[in-house]
C-alpha cells in the first residue's frame, strides 16, 4: 500500500514540476512587460539589462519546463503532458 501511494504522488509530483517551471517563466514575462510598459507610461527609458536577465529568466524557466516535459514522459508512460 505505500508504495503504490508513493508511486500516486510521484505522478503528481511529476505535473506540479512542470507547472511550477511553467509558472516561474510567466512570471518573468510579465517582469519583463511591466519594465517595458513602464518605459510607454512613465517616458522613462529602461535598463536594457533588467530587459536581457529577464529574457534570460524566462528562456531557462522554459527551457526547464521542456526538459522535464521530455524526462518525465521518458520515465512514466502515463505522463499527461500539461
Amino acid at each position: 500500500m505505500r508504495w503504490a501511494e508513493e508511486l500516486r504522488l510521484t505522478h503528481h509530483e511529476m505535473s506540479w514540476t512542470t507547472q511550477f517551471f511553467l509558472h516561474k517563466g510567466l512570471t518573468w514575462k510579465r517582469c519583463r512587460d511591466n519594465v517595458l510598459n513602464a518605459t510607454h507610461l512613465t517616458g522613462t527609458p529602461y535598463s536594457w539589462g533588467a530587459v536581457a536577465y529577464a529574457v534570460r529568466q524566462i528562456d531557462f524557466w522554459l527551457k526547464m519546463a521542456q526538459r522535464a516535459e521530455i524526462m518525465f514522459q521518458n520515465v512514466n508512460t502515463n505522463y499527461t503532458s500539461r
